[in-house]
């Protein structure tokens, strides 16, 4: 009795043509990404993506895509905008289906890790606790010091005497 109809599928976008454009700063609206990306060809289609759920609902998300109508406009204006700033942000644009690698300008890594040998690394973290337990050491002394000089050895037993008795006084069940 229920016959559900199958609706056609759209044919595929053409993805060669269309461009991912991110790091986009919420004061950027459509209009200026029309007027932005218009210059280098026809736009077949533009996406701009706003949140519909939640406390941001409403905002734009921060990234939009482009479509043009040839994938020379869509190289053209990739190779023209990419790292252009916009609102005190630069724009990353790169085509949909293009892989995304971190490559810096200098060619160097950014992170450079070096697999410390595992007696080094041990000798490493023993000797940063000796000097955290030789800074907390200096410092209790100073502390110490400073706490004689002002009220005297005879304040320091007497607070110590009534915390003492604190505890007695308030223990649940008598001994």
């Amino acid at each position: 009795m229920n016959e559900i109809k199958r609706v056609e599928q759209l044919p595929d976008e053409n993805r060669e043509n269309k461009l991912y454009v991110g790091n986009l700063d919420l004061r950027v609206t459509e209009y200026h990404i029309i007027k932005i990306f218009k210059p280098f060809g026809k736009l077949l289609r533009e996406e701009f993506l706003w949140h519909t759920h939640g406390p941001k609902r409403g905002e734009p998300r921060g990234y939009c895509f482009i479509e043009y109508s040839t994938k020379d406009e869509a190289l053209k204006a990739k190779s023209q905008l990419n790292g252009k700033w916009v609102f005190g942000r630069p724009l990353v644009i790169r085509f949909v289906d293009e892989n995304v690698v971190n490559i810096r300008n200098d060619s160097k890594p950014i992170v450079n890790w070096k697999k410390p040998s595992e007696n080094n690394n041990i000798d490493l973290k023993i000797s940063a606790i000796k000097s955290k337990l030789n800074s907390i050491e200096t410092k209790g002394l100073k502390e110490e010091a400073s706490s004689l000089s002002v009220g005297g050895i005879y304040n320091v037993r007497r607070r110590n005497a009534s915390f003492s008795s604190h505890k007695q006084r308030y223990q649940p069940y008598p001994k």
